[in-house]
């Protein structure tokens, strides 16, 4: 089973479903979703790309990212996700370096061809509009088999201590991760809806799987990046939302449940920054819980109503007992055995 067979199951399970939403507004169904993504699979097998050959990703969160994603692998290809941010230098190294020679964009930040890159599609031009024209049927583009030791997602760093280097995650690597996050972060439900506010191309494209994998609802901002305002808008009318988010941009999020008087609470993060659970603590009565070791987190926005009718957006509580607060570690009864305690009798010896 790979990552594609994830999205035809969607498909065949709940066809209908809304899977992606641009801002408030449908922009395909669990069955389109897949319908356009075999057909990309199609058209690049078609066009000479086997298994295993890389294709780069570069351009800003749009709803066509995830088909593209889903259409690479569909055909059993490397995706090559890169920063938005990313000189177009920086990024003719990476795919030279991936052996990368299709390359799909945003006009925005790839206006020239990319050295190097034999092939260059804009992802809202009509050639792009013709790859991603949906098959009628499911089972006219088969999905290209792959081992789970095959790579996925090429993963490149940031490169801010040298070159960027390609980290490796292959189809069981990114099955596991999606596995994980029901038992590492929390469960997901039919219905339940992620924001991608963060880049498609990190972390928040890892988050897509296990959403995927619940038959989940998969928004992307009308803004393409992260605008409080409109998250806390989109909570409103779309309703509960998750996220992938750096500890700047939950701090961003309390910041503005505190100047709109949102309520206590509007934020409910996982996380480990302990600046941001202070300031979190400071700007409601409770605090976002810290869970996990890393900067990222997962953060939720739910919409509630105030006494006057009015939207504010409230945290939700965590299910069950709270988690015993970390003990301190008992001094040793022996002072002997204490270093500490050695040292203080050696200062008053002297």
């Amino acid at each position: 089973m790979t990552l594609a067979h994830l999205l035809l199951r969607q498909a065949q399970r709940q066809p209908q479903a809304p899977a992606i939403l641009d801002g408030t507004e449908p922009h395909a169904s669990y069955f389109e979703w897949a319908a356009r993504s075999a057909a990309l699979a199609g058209h690049l097998r078609a066009g000479g790309l086997q298994a295993g050959d890389r294709v780069l990703l570069f351009a800003h969160n749009h709803p066509r990212y995830l088909e593209l994603l889903w259409g690479l692998w569909w055909a059993g290809l490397v995706a090559v996700p890169v920063n938005a941010k990313l000189h177009p230098r920086e990024v003719e190294w990476i795919a030279a370096d991936a052996g990368a020679q299709l390359a799909f964009v945003t006009r925005d930040v790839a206006p020239e061809a990319l050295a190097g890159v034999a092939h260059q599609v804009d992802i809202e031009s009509m050639e792009a509009d013709s790859l991603l024209a949906p098959v009628a049927e499911l089972a006219t583009a088969p999905i290209t088999e792959r081992a789970p030791e095959d790579i996925a997602w090429l993963f490149y760093t940031s490169g801010t201590t040298g070159r960027p280097k390609g980290v490796m995650l292959t189809q069981r690597n990114l099955m596991t991760m999606g596995l994980g996050y029901f038992a590492d972060v929390d469960p997901i439900a039919r219905g339940d809806a992620i924001v991608y506010a963060a880049p498609i191309s990190h972390g928040a494209g890892i988050y897509a799987i296990p959403h995927l994998m619940a038959g989940a609802r998969h928004v992307v901002p009308a803004s393409r990046g992260v605008d409080p305002a409109e998250l806390f808008a989109l909570g409103r009318a779309v309703g509960p939302l998750s996220t992938f988010a750096a500890p700047t941009i939950v701090g961003r999020l309390v910041d503005h449940a505190a100047r709109e008087g949102l309520g206590p609470g509007a934020v409910r993060a996982r996380l480990q920054d302990h600046r941001l659970r202070r300031r979190a603590h400071v700007r409601g009565r409770h605090p976002a819980r810290a869970v996990g070791d890393g900067p990222a987190l997962r953060a939720d926005l739910r919409s509630g109503r105030n006494a006057d009718g009015r939207h504010r957006a409230v945290a939700r509580r965590p299910e069950g007992p709270r988690p015993p607060a970390p003990r301190r570690a008992h001094r040793q009864r022996r002072r002997g055995a204490n270093p500490g305690a050695r040292a203080r009798e050696r200062r008053r010896g002297a």
